[in-house]
């Protein structure tokens, strides 16, 4: 038994020290809610931690991309489905102009009608979603996980020749006189006027009337023959140097060919581009154009359909998986409550028992003097 040194003394403090050191470890981990308090906790599980939940705020970036592109492909079909109705309704208007039975009057109002919904779905097109093209020639990429892969959105392309001919409105030429008119087995062409040839390019179709006629009547066996051109002709190519345009005329009669024949100042010929349908034969060659939109815009939006699938796969790809991502950092870091509470009670317990005996290991040099008197 010594007196400078109490050995057990040194030993409780030693556990008290210890002891105390992990209690407030243990009330640190219950107030956070974190195991990994410090880096010396868990350093391997702080690394791992640390990537999981990088990866999870990158997934929810993805997944916010792909939802605004849901949205984005959403409206594009709103629209898609009403541009539908107003073709349709064209294609309706378009049948109802080749009855003999209806008036000059009705088919004004129809015509009314149908430019209306030209006008309609060329400003439908021209409609954005948050300051971008939604019919445009033109993909959209986007993010779609958190490796920053991409997918393009398809466009949607209703600036081509399957709708744009569709739109064109009406428009007659300027300068009919001397314009030069050649005819073969399979062409008409026609040498135009620059601002007549500017007219003709924007427009896939022609209605040749009155051709050949000198205040209202043929004069001749070439007039004979361009009245037989009278007609409306599909535009089937163009050269900007000659200005020429030649028109689609398979089955037309022969007796339409023939030289050049160019038309006088005095000829009543019309020339209109663009579509209408103020006669049977501008109503039926519409009618082909909008069927042929109608086509395209069904295709486009069983496309969009497809897409939005994918895109509704993904969003619930990136949803399961940032879930596993987050159990997993959860079992890495979180505190397991029930667990840390009864290591906490435990060390209360032996906090409290250490000080006690700390005290008794004090007493212990008392002894040491009683051997002394």
């Amino acid at each position: 038994m010594v007196l400078n040194t109490n050995i057990q003394a040194l030993k409780t403090s030693s556990f008290l020290s210890v002891n105390t050191a992990n209690l407030a470890k243990s009330l640190s981990r219950l107030s956070s809610g974190s195991k990994i308090v410090t880096p010396s906790d868990d350093a391997a599980g702080l690394a791992v931690s640390t990537r999981l939940a990088s990866q999870i705020a990158r997934n929810e970036v993805a997944y916010s991309n792909v939802t605004n592109a849901v949205s984005f492909t959403q409206t594009q079909e709103g629209l898609l489905a009403t541009i539908d109705k107003a073709l349709r309704r064209m294609a309706d208007l378009s049948i109802f102009s080749q009855d003999s039975t209806k008036s000059l009057s009705d088919l004004g109002l129809y015509s009314k009608e149908f430019g209306e919904l030209q006008e309609f779905i060329a400003k439908s097109i021209e409609q954005k979603f948050n300051g971008i093209n939604l019919f445009s020639s033109e993909s959209l990429s986007l993010a779609v996980n958190e490796d920053g892969s991409i997918y393009k959105l398809g466009a949607v392309n209703l600036t081509d020749s399957k709708y744009q001919n569709v739109l064109n409105k009406p428009e007659n030429f300027t300068n009919q006189s001397g314009t030069a008119i050649f005819a073969d087995s399979t062409m008409i062409r026609l040498t135009l006027s620059q601002v007549d040839y500017n007219k003709a390019i924007k427009s896939d179709s022609l209605t040749l009337s009155n051709l050949g006629l000198t205040n209202g009547v043929g004069s001749n066996a070439a007039a004979d023959r361009l009245q037989l051109m009278n007609g409306t002709y599909t535009i089937k190519n163009a050269d900007p140097g000659n200005r020429y345009i030649w028109l689609d005329a398979s089955g037309s009669p022969s007796s339409i060919y023939g030289t050049s024949v160019s038309l006088t100042s005095d000829t009543k010929a019309e020339f209109k581009t663009g579509f209408d349908i103020t006669t049977p034969e501008r109503a039926q060659s519409a009618l082909t154009r909008v069927k042929l939109a109608i086509d395209s815009i069904a295709q486009t939006r069983a496309s969009l359909g497809a897409v939005q699938s994918r895109l509704t796969m993904t969003n619930e790809q990136l949803r399961t998986t940032n879930e596993n991502l987050s159990a997993a950092t959860s079992r890495i870091t979180d505190t397991d409550v029930a667990d840390e509470s009864t290591s906490y009670a435990k060390l209360q317990i032996l906090i409290q028992s250490g000080t006690a005996m700390l005290a008794q290991s004090n007493k212990m040099p008392q002894y040491a003097l009683q051997l002394l008197q």
